[in-house]
């Protein structure tokens, strides 16, 4: 069965994509994520709610697409949890909603998905409705930073320097500004020539 499942979803994903000689072909893409999405595949109902909300081969449909990202999201689908939480917080076709947002976040967090650990950590720095926690702040940017976040490396390199959240540590703080820096984020190298000549490290 799970065999069956991967096939249907793997020929959805190759009409969705496409290949150098053959165009994508949404509709067909829908109809094979749809097979899978009836036996319960996460990935292929996630696949569904984008086709939907984007109107891909088919049309528009945002109340299809987000019965399709909430039955993925509750199976633990880290990308419809993402994904559910952006919707809740920009509130363009629901009501804006930060209880949602921060938990479906959260989840899709807890799973190391790196948009979701971004995004809780600006949301708890800039104290978005009054959520406000430098130290989940820095949770979050430490998670996304050990994979390699080049954003989340430069937060961090901050937030040491600075003791926000965490232990004033220079030397952490350095290794943070380093690592955003050999990525190409200007602001780290920026802030990484200010700590050299204060003479921090």
């Amino acid at each position: 069965l799970i065999i069956s499942i991967n096939n249907d979803y793997v020929k959805g994903l190759n009409y969705y994509w496409g290949s150098k000689d053959k165009k994508a072909d949404y509709l067909q893409a829908a109809y094979w994520f749809n097979k899978a999405a009836q036996k319960k595949y996460s990935g292929a109902q996630y696949k569904l709610g984008v086709i939907y909300e984007t109107g891909q081969g088919v049309k528009p449909d945002f109340k299809v697409a987000m019965d399709w990202y909430q039955r993925a999201a509750k199976q633990g689908y880290a990308n419809a949890q993402f994904k559910l939480g952006e919707i809740y917080l920009k509130g363009n076709s629901v009501p804006q909603d930060l209880t949602q947002t921060l938990q479906w976040f959260n989840l899709a967090a807890e799973q190391g998905n790196v948009q979701a650990q971004l995004t809780l950590g600006d949301m708890y720095l800039q104290g978005q409705r009054g959520k406000q926690s430098n130290l989940l702040s820095a949770k979050w940017f430490l998670a996304a930073a050990h994979q390699g976040e080049a954003a989340a490396q430069y937060q961090l390199g901050l937030f040491y320097s600075a003791g926000l959240g965490v232990e004033q540590d220079y030397r952490h703080a350095a290794k943070g500004l380093v690592k955003a820096t050999n990525q190409g984020h200007q602001l780290a190298k920026v802030n990484l020539q200010s700590l050299q000549e204060a003479g921090h490290f």
